[in-house]
């Protein structure tokens, strides 16, 4: 019966081991992926605000000056 419950722990604890080396590369990528959208959406929000900051353009000059 010992060994029996010996090897369900041998068993469950590689199962174990192995669900966490993937669940950390996936983490791992996970995390890349979460950085580089942020990073996009942060490059995107600073190219708005720019747009929207750039001054108005120049005024036309007044005709009498081309007479």
């Amino acid at each position: 019966m010992t060994s029996q419950v010996a090897a369900v722990k041998n068993a469950f604890q590689q199962i174990v081991s192995r669900d966490f080396s993937v669940a950390r590369s996936v983490l791992r990528v996970g995390a890349k992926g979460a950085f580089l959208v942020m990073l996009a959406l942060m490059i995107v929000a600073y190219a708005v605000s720019v747009s929207q900051s750039a001054p108005p353009p120049p005024e036309p000059l007044p005709d009498f000056i081309y007479s």
